[in-house]
């Protein structure tokens, strides 16, 4: 190979890492805005569950939230991050704006690790460069590279461990490779322990694979470097299963565990008459819209997807020849675990959480990103191999730049406050919070040893220079008794709490108590989700245990 061929093949590398750099300078501007901006359309509010335990991991206080609640509803990896950022700068600000660059930094390896999956599966330099891109400038990754989620780094080993599973088959096995392969696997689960699918997924495909190898080449068989693996893995999830069985009595973490009974009363609530079977369709058209909301929140990919998909479809039985069409069908299926994992997370989120919301699992993003790939690499050498090339450059440089356009344009720089633009989205709902911290800390009778609690307390607790008590069950295992009692108000007032808000999806009797009308007075200073609890009334003959 000549020089000038070697720098020519180094090109769309060199490209992708020229888009990588820009958008990550463009990243840097949404991380150094000041405080009330950085909190209002960068972060998440869920993000500021981390950050609260974080700093009091840090400070020695043990894992706990705001109000000194003791929880374990977090993914430890992520936590584990925010925890060493917040022991070195301690500044809380300073804490979350070096935890957002480290974020990107994430971000960044995990697209250069799509590329090196779609490249180990045979696509392309260009084809690779093109999809990697498209993952990085998807606008909601984008989003959630800057959020204070576990996004980032979930994405990253996701990658890692799908790449590690391809490799494992491809070469001749060896122990160094399983081990890590298992080791990733474990990180993988303790990024989000709901990648539980993903890991048992990949496993169950690469046993299915030990098996088929075997038969095929004697002497090369997976099955006890998968072992090896599996018994990795194993060791590096137990002691976070350990620690919670110690000390909260659960082997797995509590997190929201509240939210699905809240959202049954809900429904209930706005369908009068609504009977067991009515409730079981509408689970069942939760999870059917899991599919075509992933498609929405893969970004740019909602229109790369149907251009792209659709003409590769036509080319493979068209133009493809059989060894292509054979190759496209072997490279879709070693990404097969990722594809099972995005169907089951919808299933236990949809359909058994009762979830409304898709845009922060990057499972499918990370799958559709490289279905693209796949499908582009196929697109282009059918059409190359008729003589098309230059039909295959001209529709690869217009799809790259006209769409995008379009699609940036409506979704990333619209302001529309009906959603259509994530910046407003995201901001909707999250500004007031900073409000409600300052109506709560210039209340004119605030006592010295004040409690204050919050249905969403993320934010508002971590800046909150008083407790802020969970009322949600978000991080407050205490209030998801209580919520799934039906007596909130009086666990509220046995934590001696006399200031909350609480979310309209909440002011239900059947989450509440059915008096909560007579025990609530509105206090606008705290925006229409403000109250005060009259009077401190605790009927605790309800079966709602003290804290």
């Amino acid at each position: 190979m000549t020089p000038k061929t070697r720098n020519v093949s180094r090109l769309p590398l060199w490209i992708l890492i020229a888009v990588l750099l820009i958008g990550s300078a463009a990243q840097m501007f949404w991380v150094t805005r000041g405080r009330d901006r950085l909190v209002t359309e960068t972060l998440y509010e869920d993000a500021f569950y981390y950050f609260q335990t974080a700093r009091n991991i840090a400070q020695g206080e043990g894992s706990v939230s705001s109000g000194g609640v003791h929880h374990n509803g977090y993914h430890p990896l992520w936590m584990r991050v925010c925890v060493w950022f917040f022991m070195v700068f301690g500044d809380s600000l300073t804490a979350i704006r070096a935890t957002l660059i480290f974020s990107l930094i994430l971000s960044v390896l995990a697209t250069f690790v799509a590329y090196g999956i779609l490249r180990e599966l045979g696509c392309a330099a260009w084809t690779a460069t093109f999809a990697g891109a498209c993952f990085f400038l998807n606008p909601w990754m984008l989003s959630l590279s800057t959020s204070g989620l576990e996004a980032p780094l979930n994405a990253l080993l996701l990658g890692l461990t799908l790449w590690g599973g391809i490799r494992l088959t491809q070469r001749r096995p060896r122990w160094g490779q399983a081990i890590l392969f298992g080791l990733l696997a474990g990180l993988t689960y303790l990024t989000r322990t709901d990648n539980a699918f993903f890991v048992a997924a990949t496993f169950l495909f690469l046993f299915a694979r030990s098996l088929s190898r075997q038969r095929r080449i004697a002497g090369t068989s997976l099955l006890p470097g998968l072992i090896l693996a599996g018994a990795v893995a194993f060791l590096v999830i137990l002691p976070w299963h350990l620690w919670n069985l110690h000390r909260f009595g659960d082997f797995m973490q509590g997190s929201a565990a509240a939210l699905p009974v809240v959202r049954r009363i809900v429904f209930f609530e706005q369908n009068p008459g609504a009977t067991a079977a009515d409730f079981a369709l509408h689970r069942l058209g939760l999870f059917a819209q899991w599919f075509p909301a992933i498609l929405y929140y893969s970004g740019l990919g909602s229109i790369w997807y149907a251009i792209f998909g659709g003409s590769a479809l036509v080319a493979f039985f068209t133009r493809g020849g059989r060894a292509e069409r054979w190759r496209m069908l072997l490279a879709l299926l070693e990404i097969a675990p990722l594809l099972i994992a995005v169907v089951c997370l919808g299933f236990a989120h949809k359909y058994m959480r009762l979830a409304t919301r898709e845009w922060y699992y990057v499972p499918s993003d990370l799958l559709l990103a490289l279905v693209l790939g796949i499908a582009t690499h196929f697109l282009w050498t059918a059409l190359s191999k008729t003589g098309s090339r230059g039909i295959a450059s001209l529709l690869l440089a217009l799809f790259l730049v006209a769409p995008a356009f379009l699609f940036l344009a409506r979704k990333t720089l619209s302001d529309d406050p009906a959603g259509a633009g994530w910046p407003a989205r995201l901001a909707r709902g999250r500004a007031g919070a900073l409000v409600i911290v300052d109506a709560f800390e210039n209340l004119p009778d605030k006592r010295p040893d004040e409690v204050f609690g919050a249905t969403d307390s993320g934010t508002i607790g971590f800046f909150c220079d008083w407790p802020v008590i969970n009322l949600d069950g978000v991080v407050n295992p205490s209030a998801a008794v209580a919520i799934r009692s039906g007596n909130l108000l009086n666990y509220a007032a046995r934590r001696g709490i006399r200031y909350l808000t609480i979310t309209p999806r909440m002011q239900n009797g059947r989450i509440l108590g059915k008096d909560f009308r007579e025990r609530l007075e509105p206090v606008p200073a705290l925006t229409h989700e403000g109250f005060r609890l009259v009077e401190n009334r605790a009927d605790t003959s309800e079966g709602v245990s003290r804290p």
